[in-house]
This record gives structure tokens, C-alpha cells and sequence, in this order.
């Protein structure tokens, strides 16, 4: 498609739904999937021709497994694959948010400007609250191919904010390794 007028929404995940997806070909989307307090896998899949492959929000928690997938993302707002994880107490409540990121064995081409993919964790705890995150994300064995030269091929920001005798904290492994990562057809 040439812009989003063309284009489909997408699939969307709601809070405590659970969806896998197999052997699927999705393309011509604004936004292929959008997960929400959901357990998401998706193998064997090809996502082409997308403004996002995969949007993803943890606030009560969940999973998300991308897996041996081919996704060809063009330019849209936000990175190809954004993942928002957050945490958030107050008034002497303790709330945790448990999650699982893994993004392994795909073929990642996108000619994003925002870049491939993109995790932010915040944690934010006040009044004597106690916020926390806890959970693994694992990126490996993929190859990225970014053809946009002002772009991160994985960017992950933290926002950790504790005031008032609360605490926030963050548990658990960030790991990236065994990735190719091309940029502008050189490699």
C-alpha cells in the first residue's frame, strides 16, 4: 500500500486474552498486532508491508513471542516492533507487573526511521507505595536490516521513580545476543 488509507487495522490482543499465530502471512496493516495485558506468540509468520509489526503494552501483565517470522516494516510512527512495560503505586498498595519479551530467529527489514525495536520500562511508586516490574526480555539470533541511517536498531529507556517512602524497582534480564545487524544495504 502506498499510505493508510489502503491499509487494514490489524489484529488486537485485549487484557487476559491469549492468541498464536502460525505459519500466517498478515500485510498491508497500519498496526499488524496490538497486544495488551495479553499472552501473544507468533512463528512462522510473515508481517510485510506494515506501518507497525507489533505494538505491545504490559501494565497487568503478559507475554509476547515473536519467533522465526519474516517482518518487512515501512515508515510509520514508532519503531517496528515497540514494547511499553510499566509499573505504577501509590497509597501504601503494592502492585506487580510480570512480563516475558522474546524476539528470536526473524528476519527484521524495515525502512523505519524510528527504528526496529523499541522496549521502555517505567516504574513509578509514591506515598509509601511499592511498584515493581519484574521479567525477562531476550532479543537473539535475529537479523535487522535497517535501511534508515538515523535510527536505533534497539533502543530500551527506563523511567524508575520512587518518592514519599515508596520503592520501585525492576527485576529480572535484558539480553541481546547473536544478532546481524545491517544498516543501508551494507553488511
Amino acid at each position: 500500500f502506498d499510505d493508510s488509507e489502503d491499509a487494514w487495522a490489524g489484529l488486537h490482543f485485549n487484557a487476559g486474552s491469549g492468541g498464536a499465530i502460525d505459519h500466517a502471512i498478515i500485510n498491508d496493516t497500519q498496526e499488524t498486532l496490538r497486544a495488551i495485558d495479553c499472552e501473544l506468540t507468533v512463528t512462522n509468520t510473515a508481517i510485510t508491508n506494515t506501518n507497525k509489526a507489533v505494538y505491545a503494552e504490559f501494565e497487568n501483565g503478559g507475554s509476547l513471542t515473536i519467533d522465526n517470522c519474516v517482518i518487512d516494516a515501512q515508515p510509520g510512527s514508532g519503531a517496528s516492533i515497540a514494547v511499553m512495560l510499566s509499573s505504577f503505586a501509590d497509597d501504601e498498595r503494592k502492585n506487580t507487573t510480570a512480563f516475558d519479551i522474546t524476539i528470536t530467529n526473524n528476519l527484521i527489514n524495515t525502512t523505519n526511521p524510528y527504528g526496529l525495536i523499541y522496549i521502555y520500562k517505567d516504574v513509578e511508586a509514591e506515598d509509601n507505595g511499592t511498584a515493581t516490574l519484574v521479567g525477562d526480555i531476550l532479543i537473539a539470533d535475529n537479523v535487522f536490516n535497517q535501511t534508515s541511517m538515523v535510527s536505533n536498531f534497539i533502543y530500551m529507556g527506563v523511567d524508575l521513580e520512587a518518592c514519599d517512602n515508596a520503592i520501585a524497582s525492576i527485576k529480572g534480564n535484558f539480553t541481546v545476543v547473536r544478532n546481524e545487524m545491517l544498516q543501508a544495504g551494507l553488511g
